[in-house]
């Protein structure tokens, strides 16, 4: 068996660390297109992540941001969000009403859809201890409207 060429796995690495979802964007508010969704368990309990990227020119643009909301899952692929959740409110806010039910919510973000997200710097864990600078990250807080272009 042959040793691993260690500069190769040096190189990876670091192509890993430079194309990670979780680098730091500056908090403010950005234009942001949707990318993806993805309907997952974390914690026990249904969390629906929808995935989008800075339109903003300038050294953050096409940077991934993720804004997460607590649903209810109904299935694999299907979920309920409560009327006065947060991703009920949010879809008012960008599409001026009430969310359809489940996945074809989604849906409505992926028609060349631009919405102003307000992005902050997570510095806090779940359990109130800082986070060390190196390990801060950048979430979308909220997805005040929707962007005409």
């Amino acid at each position: 068996m042959r040793a691993p060429d260690l500069k190769l796995v040096e190189i990876r690495a670091q192509a890993r660390v430079e194309q990670d979802p979780s680098l730091v964007v500056p908090d403010g508010l950005y234009r942001l297109a949707f990318e993806r969704y993805q309907l997952v368990s974390r914690f026990n309990r249904g969390s629906l992540e929808l995935w989008f990227r800075v339109m903003d020119f300038g050294p953050h643009f096409e940077k991934p941001l993720c804004r997460y909301f607590k649903v209810t899952r109904s299935g694999k692929r299907s979920f309920r969000a409560s009327p006065h959740s947060a991703f009920a409110r949010e879809f008012a806010a960008v599409f001026g009403k009430r969310p359809p039910a489940g996945i074809q919510a989604v849906e409505w973000f992926r028609h060349n859809v631009l919405v102003e997200g307000l992005v902050e710097t997570v510095s806090k864990g779940y359990d109130q201890k800082s986070i060390p600078e190196g390990a801060r990250y950048s979430v979308i807080r909220q997805l005040l409207r929707r962007v005409e272009t």
